[in-house]
């Protein structure tokens, strides 16, 4: 188990740290094997227009855009579609039979049968439009050298009906990178407490996160 530096920052960290996704989709429901591929392209290039305009509203430069076409297949009648990628550019004749059979294919995989005398059926095309933010890179810690941790009180603790007395509390900002401690123990900090329980080490790694393994 892994606990991170600091566990109630981890969803801010995570959404600063992550690709900005916009999700669009619009129903346009066709019966193969003769698509109107023209009206496809057409619904994706507003899609497109659409998602470029809203990730330039996020001051995301043009380099750092990227779409990904997908749209929703299913056979004929059924009840329920499956979402795949369609081919990059221009959607012709040959990209949609390789569409049709990348559907065949995973429905193959999925549900253990494919029809391929069945027509194919495009409920929904969609867009999923990336805009590329730059990565962070994490902190490391002073590495422990050879030194131990220090714990700064001792706690009572009740696991499973089983009263642990005198338990070594350390505070987490002053653990290092090395530092390894045997459970029972507890690690305070402002946003968080872990427990390490009595069949457990927790290890530090050089970015401060707690690795908490069986011993």
């Amino acid at each position: 188990m892994l606990v991170p530096r600091y566990p109630g920052l981890l969803c801010a960290f995570g959404l600063l740290a992550t690709d900005l996704q916009y999700d669009y989709a619009r129903t346009a429901l066709q019966r193969g094997p003769d698509y109107d591929l023209a009206a496809m392209n057409a619904i994706w290039q507003e899609l497109e227009q659409e998602a470029d305009r809203e990730l330039a509203r996020e001051s995301v430069p043009a380099e750092r855009r990227r779409c990904v076409r997908l749209a929703d297949l299913r056979y004929a009648k059924q009840g329920f579609e499956l979402t795949l990628e369609a081919p990059d550019g221009t959607l012709d004749s040959a990209g949609a039979a390789r569409l049709v059979e990348s559907f065949h294919a995973a429905h193959e995989q999925l549900y253990t049968f494919a029809d391929r005398k069945m027509p194919i059926e495009v409920v929904t095309l969609r867009l999923r439009a990336i805009g590329l933010v730059d990565k962070i890179t994490l902190p490391e810690i002073a590495s422990a050298a050879g030194t131990t941790p220090q714990h700064h009180a001792h706690r009572i603790v009740r696991l499973d009906g089983a009263i642990y007395d005198g338990i070594p509390a350390y505070r987490r900002e002053a653990l290092l990178a090395g530092h390894a401690l045997c459970g029972p123990a507890v690690i305070d900090q402002l946003d968080s407490t872990t427990l390490v329980f009595p069949d457990q080490t927790a290890e530090v790694d050089r970015h401060g996160n707690l690795i908490i393994l069986l011993s």
